[in-house]
């Protein structure tokens, strides 16, 4: 049998980085899929390039958009004016800008 390297050995370092926030200028861009009508607000985990939150609101006249905002402000945080929705008023995954912060909490970066 002859000796095979180690296929452990033979793969690229993996940088391992998130894809659901950015750091800009002005703060934070963050990707969310959101999951509206829970019992309670809360942040489920990432799935994908996307941060999963559950929100205690249904999708009706914008109440889901108004408490993904109030929750995202107290887990970030920041006030609410800091936070705007950029794209996705109407769907499930929303890209998100938050204002006056470099990084994500230290508890949703594990």
């Amino acid at each position: 049998m002859a000796n095979r390297p180690n296929r452990s050995d033979e793969r690229p370092a993996v940088n391992v980085t998130s894809t659901w926030w950015a750091a800009g200028a002005d703060g934070l861009r963050i990707t969310v899929a959101v999951t509206p009508g829970a019992r309670h607000s809360q942040v489920i985990g990432r799935v994908g390039s996307a941060l999963r939150v559950k929100v205690a609101a249904r999708p009706v006249d914008g109440k889901a958009n108004d408490e993904l905002v109030r929750f995202l402000a107290e887990v970030f945080g920041v006030r609410r004016s800091a936070i705007t929705l950029v794209h996705g008023r109407r769907g499930r995954s929303k890209v998100i800008d938050i204002a006056g912060i470099d990084r994500p909490p230290s508890q949703l970066l594990r």
